[in-house]
């Protein structure tokens, strides 16, 4: 044990850039004698030396040097140094040892039934310190807790998959749902069909489907039995029903006194769904039963395409439209809904980026980053990718309150035409078609906005169709649990493989010797970044 300890004080040494000092070296092997448990070698006063040991929250003070000793052999001229870096060190590795012990995924923390947490992070104590490790022929490496969390024996271990910290630190896990990548609509494209049984039956279809939608915004299945319940089915395919005024499932169809444009026979212009609700749906099914009258052909347009034109060609209008709000409001009979937002949602101020840009600026002191260097890379590598610089659109003119006549009312009129404009003019964005029984159309309702022309209804002929709403958080949950089982088709789509390395981010050297990896060519991180 003498020659690793050596090791390790002539490391720390040349961290803080002092000249060995032999007589620290005798003082160090004398407190290696202190008897200590078959297996383990601790040094009183924070382990340092030990294979993994992590110091105690007493070291969250300076040490005194008449109460502790001089470990590292310095002189009064660098003890102060030696010790204010030393301390910060003792506090890195406590925090990496909590960050694993966080982790654990055992049946004994998480719940082999309802896969929920059995502790909380708090519980973990603040000095806790890991007893062992061990590099399994998998690849993952398992630790043994000491000071573990009360109720939690010898017996306790932790498993470290050999992805955990790739999965961890990936884009998408600070991906709330805005944050995503989007395929662009262009001249060549062509929405992705899919059979009803297909659908329903065989999962990895139903993957590559959901996964189109995920990046389309818009899916069409076909063949779809002509039942009342097929479109609530259908929906529930991919998570729960939304349940609005109008019922988890409705009717478009044509009548008197109709409570919604939607139900009479007349043009209906672009427009989004319920967006006068604080959280307007997040995707719409329209399942067609009939469509036996003249016209009335459904239209498709891509308002995120729609916005990029905008911002290319008239950067002001666009900047107008992300800053001025407009108002959606629903006043019929006893019910009365509003809502105030922008035109545009883009993703630089959307929430993902701020919870990611939050975690980087925390994480950063213990993982040897700079989160200003991290944020810069960030916003390059977003820009050289189809991420969507754009969370949501609200678009809805039927729906849409007078503007107010304030000062930038011109500003917002002159880029609503125009907006309006490029969505009705560019035919490379948009999608038409009748829609043809026993097809049911799923599209993302704050990224697709959907038309329909004037219909002729006459003696013994009918237009219906059976519409659900469903939520990003059912949406997403679904594709989550399919990219699980089928990374193959999800890597790209979900961004499963990109990681901070791609921002500049290298995985951080205790990382890589916890879980045995050797370190890249060229690198420079010392042993003291991790366990021995």
């Amino acid at each position: 044990m003498g020659a690793s300890f050596e090791m390790r004080f002539l490391r720390i040494r040349q961290r803080l850039h002092l000249p060995p000092n032999p007589s620290s070296i005798l003082q160090l092997r004398r407190l290696s004698a202190v008897p200590t448990p078959a297996g383990d070698a601790k040094i009183p006063g924070g382990g340092l030396f030990s294979d993994g040991y992590f110091p105690s929250n007493k070291l969250e003070e300076e040490p005194s040097t008449s109460e502790q000793p001089n470990f590292l052999g310095l002189d009064k001229s660098e003890s102060r140094k030696g010790r204010k870096e030393a301390t910060e060190f003792y506090k890195k590795q406590n925090a990496r040892a909590k960050f694993w012990r966080d982790a654990c995924s055992c049946p004994q923390c998480i719940d082999v039934s309802t896969r929920q947490r059995k502790f909380q992070t708090a519980d973990i104590p603040s000095d806790l310190r890991i007893r062992w490790k061990e590099h399994t022929s998998s690849g993952s490496v398992k630790l043994a807790w000491q000071n573990d969390i009360p109720g939690f024996d010898d017996t306790h271990v932790t498993e470290i998959p050999p992805d955990y910290f790739r999965k961890m630190t990936s884009l998408n896990r600070y991906n709330s749902g805005a944050l995503r990548r989007r395929k662009r609509w262009t001249d060549e494209f062509k929405p992705y069909e899919i059979n009803y049984e297909d659908y329903i039956n065989d999962e990895y279809e139903f993957s590559l489907a959901m996964r189109d939608l995920y990046l389309r915004g818009i899916l069409f299945v076909k063949e779809v039995p002509a039942r009342p319940r097929s479109v609530s089915r259908i929906a529930e395919r991919i998570g729960t029903l939304r349940d609005t005024f109008y019922g988890q499932t409705w009717d478009v169809k044509s009548k008197p006194e109709a409570e919604n444009v939607a139900y009479t026979s007349e043009n209906l212009g672009y427009h989004m769904d319920l967006l006068y609700m604080d959280k307007p749906p997040s995707y719409q099914l329209l399942h067609c039963m009939t469509n036996e009258c003249p016209g009335g052909e459904s239209l498709f347009v891509d308002t995120f395409e729609a916005a990029r034109i905008l911002r290319a060609e008239a950067p002001t209008m666009y900047d107008t439209l992300v800053n001025g709000l407009v108002e959606f409001h629903y006043k019929n009979g006893t019910k009365h809904y509003r809502r105030v937002t922008n035109t545009i949602i883009p993703n630089g101020d959307s929430s993902p980026m701020k919870v990611l840009d939050a975690r980087i600026r925390e994480l950063s002191p213990q993982l040897d980053i700079d989160a200003n260097q991290f944020k810069g890379r960030r916003a390059a590598y977003l820009q050289g990718t189809n991420l969507s610089p754009i969370a949501a659109i609200n678009w809805s003119p039927p729906f849409q309150a007078p503007l107010p006549y304030l000062g930038n009312f011109e500003r917002i009129f002159e880029a609503l035409k125009r907006f309006s404009k490029i969505m009705s003019l560019r035919k490379s964005i948009q999608h038409e078609l009748k829609m043809e029984p026993g097809t049911c159309v799923i599209f993302d309702n704050q990224r697709i906005a959907h038309a329909r022309k004037a219909f002729q209804l006459s003696q013994g002929r009918s237009r219906w169709l059976r519409g659900a709403y469903l939520d990003d958080d059912d949406f997403l949950s679904c594709c989550r649990g399919l990219a699980e089982k089928y990374e193959e088709i999800w890597a790209e789509a979900m961004d499963l493989h990109v990681e901070q390395t791609d921002f500049g981010w290298s995985e951080p050297g205790h990382v890589r010797k916890m879980l045995g990896r050797k370190e890249p060519a060229g690198s420079n991180f010392s042993e003291l970044d991790g366990e021995k």
